[in-house]
């Protein structure tokens, strides 16, 4: 009389070779390892377009160049007198 499947003992880790659990193991780091870090990779891929790196001089209107002008003069000598104007 067979006994129903609910009922056999699982033949599950414990029935595997110590080279074949060994493989499993490596098998399944290198797999997560691998989906992580190519999910990492799709979303720098994403963002890079997006990343603003621009060195150069900032973009500023003539009325705040002129701002930025007068500011500078209030804190130097511009003519040499000694005190700033």
């Amino acid at each position: 009389m067979a006994t129903p499947s609910s009922k056999q003992p699982k033949k599950g880790w414990s029935t595997h070779a110590l080279e074949q659990k060994v493989g499993i193991v490596i098998f399944g780091v290198t797999g997560v390892l691998g989906l992580v870090l190519s999910i990492v990779f799709i979303g720098q891929s994403i963002r890079a377009p997006f990343i603003v790196s621009y060195d150069g001089d900032r973009f500023t209107t003539t009325s705040q160049r002129d701002a930025e002008e007068i500011q500078k003069q209030k804190t130097t000598d511009t003519d040499g007198d000694g005190m700033n104007d």
